[in-house]
């Protein structure tokens, strides 16, 4: 299952294991906490959001494990001396490493053709629609309720006061982590169109469940998940500033509380707002299945293809 790169990122960042206050996987010894440090909750300095952001073991998570896996040096020595027996991706090659010096639009395109090798990758944005999806790929006949169940509730997502939820809700942070990780974007965006494409080759896209699940998160339609002004300019509608301010209410931190932890306080009066945004497929006078894939390319083509959305009516809208 892949993920929208800066909701995930924001989850991480609140997650054990996955950001410099919690630092398992011994990135920077020393200088971010460890669970195994003595003084894990006291000398060691607090690493805010943005500065997460930026950390180039951190950066363009999705690009790396699906694009660059070959550039890794547990990979390159597999096999040579003390590495011999040893050669599981997992202990290595994992996407938190630093490959700012050489990862490029390339090793985008390179993830993209290694999505399109698997034969089923889902999208947890989507994530009715991906079981679904995993049903009819791998031939299950009988669905089981509990494969739709939330497993995993997030807990401090249901606080009356919840710094993730007002996180990923504020424009100047996914655009900040946008500008930095704009490799994953362009991975997001063109697996997210396979996904589509794949649904409607199994007849899945205009399922009223799904094309509802699908509509309230903006996927398979016109909306570009590669381009800033896409993927965060729906923070900056008038309703989304109204849901953003009603969320950072509830909270009791003011402007230097949000900046000493995180690095992030979002004026939106300060912020011109997207009036216009592509507008979701309107329902229900134009299926899903309207908005077609349309390549000249089959499933299993060449890496870095693009794929581009054309209406059957004559309403066409930007890209």
């Amino acid at each position: 299952m892949i993920r929208n790169p800066f909701v995930r990122a924001v989850s991480a960042y609140f997650y054990r294991g996955h950001s410099p206050n919690y630092d398992n996987y011994n990135l920077r010894p020393g200088l971010w906490r460890q669970a195994t440090d003595r003084d894990f909750m006291s000398k060691k300095r607090h690493v805010p959001l943005k500065e997460f952001f930026n950390a180039d073991e951190y950066r363009n998570i999705l690009t790396k494990m699906f694009g660059d896996s070959t550039e890794c040096r547990q990979v390159q020595n597999c096999g040579i001396g003390i590495n011999e027996g040893i050669c599981a991706m997992v202990t290595g090659c994992h996407g938190y490493r630093n490959a700012s010096d050489y990862l490029n639009e390339s090793h985008s395109y390179s993830a993209i053709s290694a999505l399109r090798q698997h034969a089923f990758f889902g999208l947890l944005e989507a994530y009715n629609a991906s079981v679904l999806l995993a049903y009819h790929t791998f031939g299950i006949e009988h669905p089981d309720d509990r494969d739709f169940a939330k497993s995993r509730a997030s807990v401090s997502l249901d606080r009356k006061c919840s710094p993730p939820k007002v996180l990923r809700n504020d424009a100047t942070a996914c655009r900040a982590f946008y500008k930095a990780h704009a490799l994953d974007f362009i991975v997001f965006e063109e697996a997210h169109r396979i996904f589509c494409h794949r649904l409607h080759r199994v007849g899945l896209l205009d399922d009223p469940i799904i094309s509802a699940e699908l509509r309230a998160n903006r996927l398979c339609d016109s909306l570009n998940y590669a381009k800033a002004d896409h993927a965060c300019g729906l923070l900056e509608t008038p309703q989304a500033i109204v849901q953003f301010k009603e969320l950072r209410a509830r909270c009791n931190g003011g402007p230097r509380w949000w900046l000493g932890e995180y690095g992030f306080y979002w004026k939106p009066d300060r912020t011109p707002t997207r009036k216009y945004l592509p507008p979701p497929p309107p329902l229900p006078d134009v299926p899903l299945s309207s908005f077609l894939i349309s390549t000249n390319l089959n499933d299993d083509s060449i890496p870095g293809a693009s794929f581009t959305l054309a209406l059957r009516s004559k309403t066409t809208f930007p890209l």
